[in-house]
């Protein structure tokens, strides 16, 4: 079969259009067309792997980023979407491996760092997560995503001041993100700095005022304060916002047992 270049090539960039306009099911179907048309194209099928993605088919997609590092086994991006994939799919030691893949071949990419960092991390390894995410900061230190996910296992290895000191340079990067400012709440009211905890959730709040783990969260800090009728505003606006937020819930159902005057509060 002779293969006619151009239309290949025509197949590629008509698809990639597609999947930019996030018409998925369309791209895929031209992607496929090319497929047929040339099937040794690893951008094609790394291209039908991310439509896939895109679907939520990440099975399906894993099988087609496969047949694409088959065809161009040195190509990082094929080895760091397919990380992506086995994320969703759960396989995080797999996907760990795809990210070091990444790395093998281009050991500069700060943002698979932190990829790996965020795995090592969900995987229990603490240290292991912050050499990474310390790679990360060491090649891009305006990392915003390097130094606020570096405060999560400083957070869980105890080191709290530390963890408020990388979310503190996070939100100099972008001061109107919301979970750094929650985590950073977080992480002051374990320190017993509750006033500068209510002023980060305040903050936070004033960009996502439905945002229904900030209220839970300043409701947690209003009950060291044993201030218990904010708290229980607090949780009646989480309740309001997410009616299925259990811990809110049981929260407010212990308040109102140690407390019943608190019932009329709505």
């Amino acid at each position: 079969m002779i293969v006619n270049k151009k239309e290949v090539e025509s197949c590629y960039y008509q698809a990639t259009d597609l999947f930019c306009a996030e018409k998925y099911s369309e791209a895929l179907y031209v992607f496929n067309k090319g497929i047929e048309l040339k099937p040794d194209a690893a951008k094609l099928w790394h291209g039908k792997a991310i439509t896939l993605a895109a679907l939520n088919r990440h099975l399906l997609a894993e099988e087609s980023y496969s047949q694409a590092i088959k065809l161009n086994p040195k190509e990082p991006t094929y080895w760091y979407n397919l990380g992506l994939s086995l994320e969703q799919l759960g396989r995080l030691d797999n996907a760990l491996e795809s990210f070091e893949q990444v790395l093998k071949f281009n050991s500069f990419d700060d943002s698979a760092w932190c990829r790996k960092g965020e795995i090592l991390n969900e995987l229990g390894k603490h240290e292991s997560a912050l050499k990474a995410y310390n790679k990360a900061l060491q090649i891009n230190p305006k990392s915003f995503r390097g130094w606020k996910a570096k405060a999560t296992p400083l957070f869980q290895l105890g080191k709290v001041e530390e963890a408020i000191y990388c979310l503190d340079q996070s939100l100099e990067i972008k001061p109107d993100n919301v979970e750094a400012l929650m985590n950073r709440g977080v992480a002051l009211n374990t320190l017993g700095k509750y006033f500068s905890a209510l002023n980060s959730y305040d903050k936070a709040l004033s960009f996502e005022p439905n945002n229904y783990l900030i209220w839970y969260n300043k409701g947690n800090t209003f009950i060291d304060l044993e201030k218990y009728s904010e708290a229980i505003n607090c949780y009646n606006k989480a309740l309001e916002i997410q009616p299925l937020f259990e811990s809110a819930r049981n929260n407010r159902k212990t308040l109102l047992t140690w407390y019943p005057s608190l019932r009329q509060i709505k």
